[in-house]
């Protein structure tokens, strides 16, 4: 009697917990506590009542359960449960030889556990199955709803990002002529290009933030309201001015300014004033080059070698103009550092200042618009199949005179 009560206790157990698990999609940790529990009772009970050969099934019963249940529990603890069960089975079935059974069963009986038994293992296996199956299912339901979700926030903040970015408009209308490229390694990134007016002509600038992705998302945020923090306290758009303030800014935003804190962010940038009135264009840079192509001459105006906001960059660091009288067919480039530090090639070398200035150089004759077409399709030539390291921005532009 006091097996066949634990028998219906067993079965309203495992029915219990199914319908917990199955119905209400939930409980399975509460599942796999009582099931550990319950099947070591059941082997004991059944070893001690009716001996070893008519428990035999349960021994596999138990042991095929703990294994289905045991893949929701961390590894140190399956070996804790699975030796625990190895050293029980051993000193059960050494129990059931020594001594006898308190229950001798007639055949019939015997036969009738038997059928019992493995009928119940048979079954326990394909359920064992389907509940991995189950499970895994309803994993990758999950990790499929997760990742819409953070997909679907990413795709909404490339909007946002995109529209910091200057209206195609109001470059058509600055300069005579002009090209843009600016392709993030992923769907945001931390390059940015920024255009605005101030008192003495037009500002353009191009920013490369520490990082790509959502971090270096996030900074082109900070950088762009620090820029327009600056030019409000700097109207006149002194370059040099506006680098030294927007350093500033980035550094008390970020707890940079102090000795304390754990991060060390920043930016690379190039700014440049057009004054198209007085002819000619002031340029201050950080870790920057402005790049000068009237004909087949090329000349570079380098930047400061300190970057922006960065903790070793001192709070008033003083940036340097650089002034340069706009000639007839001039056109200036600025790059950020993924242009020319992609690998590729048959030596799986960097893309380089070089193979990039040859481009430009190559493809000086055509609508800017065309070159910058001309200038990724060199660029992807050379990558081949690499892997995309960095966000890729260009910025291509020709004075109105």
């Amino acid at each position: 009697m006091v097996l066949a009560y634990f028998n219906v206790a067993s079965v309203i157990l495992w029915a219990g917990g199914i319908w917990l698990v199955f119905v209400h999609q939930n409980y399975q940790l509460p599942f796999v506590v009582l099931a550990l529990i319950e099947a070591p009772l059941h082997a004991i009970l059944a070893t001690v009542y009716l001996g070893m050969e008519p428990a035999f099934y349960f021994y596999l019963l138990n042991t095929v359960a703990s294994i289905q249940l045991n893949s929701f529990i961390e590894r140190r603890l399956r070996i804790i449960i699975g030796g625990f069960y190895v050293l029980m089975f051993v000193a059960l079935g050494a129990v059931a030889i020594v001594t006898e059974p308190l229950h001798q069963l007639t055949e019939n009986w015997q036969l009738l556990f038997f059928l019992f038994n493995a009928t119940g293992v048979a079954l326990l296996l394909p359920f064992g199955i389907g509940f991995h199956e189950w499970m895994a299912t309803k994993a990758e339901k999950m990790i499929a709803d997760a990742m819409a979700l953070i997909n679907e926030s990413i795709q909404y903040a490339s909007r946002i990002q995109r529209s910091v970015l200057p209206n195609p408009a109001l470059l058509e209308k600055a300069f005579a002529d002009h090209t843009v490229i600016w392709e993030p390694k992923d769907v945001v990134g931390g390059d940015v290009y920024l255009y605005r007016n101030c008192d003495q002509g037009h500002l353009l600038a191009l920013v490369d933030c520490t990082g790509h992705g959502v971090p270096g998302a996030f900074m082109t945020m900070i950088v762009a309201g620090a820029f327009d923090q600056a030019l409000l306290e700097e109207p006149d758009g002194d370059p040099a001015a506006l680098l030294k303030r927007i350093n500033q800014l980035v550094k008390g935003l970020l707890g940079q300014d102090g000795d304390d804190g754990e991060s060390d962010d920043g930016l690379e940038c190039g700014l440049c004033l057009i004054d198209d009135t007085a002819g000619q264009i002031t340029y201050a840079g950080a870790r920057f080059e402005l790049w000068c192509v009237n004909g087949d001459v090329l000349t570079e105006i380098k930047g400061e070698k300190v970057g922006i906001g960065y903790r070793r960059t001192e709070m008033d660091f003083a940036f340097t103009n650089h002034v340069r009288s706009i000639e007839k067919d001039d056109r200036y480039y600025m790059t950020s550092d993924g242009l020319v530090d992609q690998v590729g090639g048959e030596k799986h070398r960097a893309h380089g200042k070089r193979r990039l200035k040859e481009v430009i150089m190559e493809t000086g004759g055509m609508k800017m618009a065309n070159q910058a077409k001309a200038i990724l399709e060199a660029f992807e030539t050379y990558q081949g199949d690499e892997v995309r390291r960095d966000d890729i921005s260009l910025l291509g532009f020709e004075p109105i005179l």
